[in-house]
């Protein structure tokens, strides 16, 4: 995450996701990781 962006933090998470997810980093019934994991 990029905290001087300006894209609010949610914005940012939901981008990630659907990166990992078009990656195929991330599948149906996988776990998604904690907010504070994922704004570390």
């Amino acid at each position: 995450m990029e905290p001087q962006s300006g894209i609010p933090k949610y914005k940012q998470i939901i981008s990630s996701v659907e990166i990992a997810i078009a990656e195929n980093r991330l599948k149906k019934g996988d776990r998604l990781p904690s907010v504070n994991k994922v704004c570390l």
